[in-house]
Formats: structure tokens, C-alpha cells, sequence
């Protein structure tokens, strides 16, 4: 699991720090195909990315502005 974390001043909290987990599993499969007396062996490969955005406040309630603001906008896009 990986943790991505950065830590801003707003003016409604002191330090605030906004934190992402990305929970990133490998899955593997082994496929066999026969197809008229051949015999097709293949492997696949997966990764999925399961993510929990910080951030999920109001922004009235935030009172953030400009680049904070921006960024609050985007998060769950």
C-alpha cells in the first residue's frame, strides 16, 4: 500500500494534511488453449488501483482560494 501525503495551512484548520491511500494488488492467471491438436499456453498479468481521495470537504467550508481552491475542485474528477 502506498501513502501519498502532503500538509498545507488553510485558514479554517492550522495544518492541515490531506492524505491518499492507493491499495495496488497484482493478480496473475495461467490460460491454456487448444485449438486443432495445438496447445496454447499464455499468462496474464493485472493490476488494479483501488484509491481513497482525501479531500471530500465542502469548499465554502474550507475557505480556501486560488491554487487551493483549484485543486479541491479537481480532486475527485
Amino acid at each position: 500500500m502506498y501513502y501519498v501525503c502532503s500538509t498545507f495551512r488553510s485558514s479554517k484548520h492550522h495544518l492541515k494534511v490531506r492524505e491518499h491511500k492507493i491499495l495496488g494488488p497484482m493478480v496473475d492467471g495461467l490460460s491454456i488453449l487448444a485449438v486443432n491438436s495445438f496447445e496454447f499456453t499464455g499468462e496474464k498479468m493485472s493490476k488494479i488501483s483501488l484509491v481513497d481521495l482525501a479531500g471530500s470537504e465542502r469548499a465554502g467550508k474550507t475557505g480556501a482560494m486560488g491554487k487551493r481552491l483549484e485543486e479541491g475542485g479537481n480532486i475527485n474528477k
